[in-house]
């Protein structure tokens, strides 16, 4: 995610995200080695996007079907580009140790602290 990260946001510097999909497996399940593994297991309801059933709003990203019809890659890309028009979505900061622990440019949500969680990836 690092290498995207650097080729998609350090040349571009417009309010832009990337977001990556999580799943919550059931207990006793084996983690999917490939997204072909993880589609069988969403298939049998073995798998579901990353708090569906707590707060499905906040967490999900559109297109899942198509998600999982886009072949893998060993490079990450861009799949698709959203605008960020969903107040109640709660994206998760995750970012290196050039990105500051508060960015008052991005629109957190009323009574988020996601902005206070830092991720030190270097």
């Amino acid at each position: 995610m690092l290498k995207l990260a650097e080729e998609v946001l350090m040349t571009n510097l417009t309010r832009t995200v990337l977001v990556h999909r999580r799943f919550e497996l059931q207990n006793n399940v084996a983690i999917p080695r490939n997204k072909n593994e993880l589609k069988k297991l969403y298939r049998k309801k073995l798998a579901i996007p990353f708090h569906q059933r707590l707060f499905s709003i906040g967490h999900c990203i559109p297109n899942l079907k198509k998600w999982f019809k886009t072949n893998e890659s060993e490079d990450l890309r861009i799949t698709q580009i959203l605008d960020y028009g969903n107040i109640a979505w709660e994206p998760q900061f995750v970012g290196d140790s050039r990105i500051p622990f508060h960015d008052e440019r991005f629109p957190y949500r009323y009574r988020s602290n996601s902005h206070l969680v830092n991720f030190s990836l270097i």
